[in-house]
């Protein structure tokens, strides 16, 4: 469903107040609030992320989207603002276990790091299935902006994610105001 956020109707002194116009504005904004753009994907095929270069999670599975801000074949990194307004961003990464050194994980806007988004800590011990999440973080989107999860590991090689869990790598976006 594809709703653009409701307008107000442009109405001069002395224009009756008919049914159809009192619908168009209350109807329409009730229903956008009540179904405002949400997106959740996550990763249905493993990715090898390469040592100490920040990397955008490829995110090919799709269990909601009720704007179309994301496709699982083109630019899946990526969700796309439809609609104007502050929007709540999270994501998560799931590492084959390996214990060396650190893992990274922050959201960008534009393919800019979002300031206070990240997150850095040291690997879990071998044999240990490695998830972490970013902080959720509201930003403002303008039509056309678009959120990816990075993700970042200096284990010395690449590092792949892992799939088929619980705790798939993702990113959930959600419009809560203009």
């Amino acid at each position: 469903m594809s709703l653009a956020f409701p307008l107000l109707a442009t109405v001069s002194p002395g224009t009756p107040i008919t049914s159809a116009l009192w619908m168009s504005n209350v109807y329409n904004g009730l229903t956008f609030l009540s179904q405002p753009p949400v997106l959740t994907a996550t990763q249905g095929t493993t990715q090898s992320i390469g040592n100490t270069a920040w990397t955008s999670l490829a995110l090919d599975v799709t269990s909601a989207d009720t704007y179309g801000m994301h496709s699982n074949v083109t630019n899946n990194s990526r969700a796309t603002a439809v609609v104007a307004g502050w929007y709540l961003v999270c994501g998560s990464v799931n590492w084959t276990p390996n214990s060396t050194l650190n893992r990274g994980i922050r959201l960008a806007k534009n393919g800019t790091a979002i300031v206070g988004s990240g997150a850095f800590r040291l690997a879990t011990g071998a044999g240990q299935t490695d998830g972490m999440g970013s902080s959720s973080l509201l930003t403002y989107l303008n039509v056309g902006d678009y959120v990816e999860v990075q993700v970042w590991q200096n284990s010395g090689g690449s590092l792949s994610t892992v799939i088929g869990t619980d705790v798939d790598s993702s990113m959930t976006v959600f419009w809560l105001h203009t």
